[in-house]
């Protein structure tokens, strides 16, 4: 007996879902009984930039970035807020369309929220540079703007018409990083389910199979607590 209860949400920021291909769109129909595909609109705020919603902008100068920057930011905001738990691994730190790295981030707001989060710095990325600062209080040359201003093309510029439009500083990465030092790996215990040498652990180990047992743990013990 097939069983059509949604087992997949994927959220897709626009104007990402304005450029899907026709096997794209095929798929998406195929799998509509079990895949839900959440597509966030942009915020009011920025639609006056959009010249049309309806169709795929580009992120070819620094307006168009900021555009995608800010509904990447939307995109996730309400992805974390539907979740229960977040799982991070990996994570790049160059290459992205956001404001920041985009699993920074996820990781931030899902502080924000206080969402049960599962750190798995083993297999690398942006998400063991965070475990490090919360772990060592280090100070990561890849988590500055200098750095990010290197090894992105158009970033500065996208920064500084970001700052114009806004009022305000885009992105504080000295702000960002003495924020995740002030995070001490008790708070994430005290959220996830798991001990402090168990976050530690999962800080570090790059066993997918212990890795999997530590989150399945902390995500059984917040579940019991809420009912």
């Amino acid at each position: 007996m097939q069983n059509n209860n949604i087992k997949l949400k994927n959220y897709i920021a626009w104007p990402i879902y304005n450029n899907d291909t026709e096997d794209v769109t095929e798929w998406k129909a195929k799998y509509r009984n079990i895949a839900n595909m959440v597509e966030v609109k942009p915020h009011d705020d920025i639609c006056n930039l959009i010249p049309d919603k309806d169709q795929f902008l580009k992120p070819t100068n620094s307006q168009n970035s900021f555009v995608w920057s800010c509904c990447l930011t939307r995109m996730r905001s309400e992805m974390i807020e539907s979740c229960s738990a977040r799982i991070c691994a990996g994570g790049k730190h160059s290459g992205y369309k956001g404001k920041m790295p985009g699993v920074l981030e996820e990781i931030l707001i899902s502080l924000n929220l206080q969402k049960p989060l599962y750190l798995l710095g083993g297999f690398g990325g942006v998400t063991s540079t965070v475990c490090d600062i919360i772990e060592n209080k280090t100070s990561p040359e890849k988590i500055t703007e200098d750095w990010q201003f290197v090894n992105n093309s158009g970033y500065k510029e996208m920064m500084e018409y970001a700052s114009k439009k806004t009022g305000n500083k885009y992105v504080d990465y000295d702000d960002v990083v003495k924020k995740l030092k002030a995070v001490p790996v008790e708070v994430l215990s005290k959220i996830n389910g798991l001990s402090d040498d168990e976050n530690l652990k999962l800080f570090k180990t790059q066993f997918i199979d212990e890795a999997l047992f530590l989150v399945l743990k902390g995500v059984k013990t917040v579940s019991e607590r809420t009912k």
